[in-house]
């Protein structure tokens, strides 16, 4: 469980969500809801923020909008489908400069932003991707169904290959519980590294002593 974590949405919204299934995008908010309520959620540990996108960008609310589990699942019910285009690039760029600012991110924070989309974006994302990462944040991207191209969700999670998750529309939320344990890995990946090496120098002192125990007993 993380102490404290930043977490925005980029959710794709374009017409090509409902065209595969009029419950499609109702199913993406639900698996986000699930998502979200396996993490702590309040305004000193982790906080929410989502961008809903498709010709157009809307942030739907801000990290520091909310405080609660319940408000937080109330305000991703609210989000209406826009339909359009899908504008992923632009998307990255609100997520670097709104979602992520200054202004409203808590400083020696983990910031972690998900993509969820289920197509190839018209605009370019390689310097939007660029930016998000600049920020400090990581960035971990959903391809749903088999239309999008795997080569520019690499180039959005920034040529992180473990960043990059693949799933039906019925089957998100799989994605999005290996989206967690990557961030989980990532945020405990020091502390993981401590616990082994402590682990392994108290197996090698244990042999030691107990072959040195064995040799002292030999002559006594």
């Amino acid at each position: 469980m993380f102490s404290e974590i930043e977490l925005g949405f980029l959710v794709d919204g374009s017409a090509s969500v409902k065209f595969y299934g009029e419950e499609n995008f109702h199913l993406i908010k639900e698996a986000m809801k699930s998502f979200v309520r396996s993490f702590n959620v309040s305004s000193a540990k982790t906080r929410v923020a989502v961008v809903v996108y498709s010709t157009n960008s809307t942030v739907a609310f801000t990290l520091n909008q909310y405080s609660s589990v319940g408000d937080i699942e109330e305000a991703i019910d609210n989000i209406t489908y826009p339909s359009g285009g899908t504008y992923t690039g632009q998307a990255l760029n609100d997520a670097a400069n709104i979602l992520f600012s200054n202004e409203t991110v808590r400083g020696n924070v983990s910031k972690a932003l998900v993509v969820i989309t289920d197509g190839v974006s018209t605009d370019d994302v390689t310097g939007p991707a660029a930016l998000v990462n600049e920020t400090g944040v990581k960035t971990y991207v959903i391809g749903i169904g088999q239309n999008f191209d795997r080569p520019q969700l690499l180039q959005i999670a920034h040529n992180v290959p473990d960043h990059v998750f693949q799933a039906e529309f019925n089957s998100l939320q799989m994605a999005f519980n290996g989206v967690r344990e990557t961030i989980c890995l990532g945020d405990n990946f020091f502390y993981m590294q401590l616990l082994f090496t402590s682990i392994l120098f108290l197996d090698i002192y244990l042999t030691i002593n107990k072959e040195f125990i064995f040799f002292f007993s030999l002559f006594f």
